[in-house]
């Protein structure tokens, strides 16, 4: 698990999150940026 730490953090894409969080942080990604702008 300690290998994994480092290379989740390289490879951190709203993409990958979607598919492992079901797009629940994607959602607040987008929402937080269509706030924005």
């Amino acid at each position: 698990m300690e290998g994994s730490a480092p290379e989740l953090k390289g490879t951190w894409h709203p993409k990958s999150v979607s598919h492992r969080l079901d797009g629940g942080l994607v959602t607040e990604f987008r929402g937080e940026r269509g706030k924005e702008g």
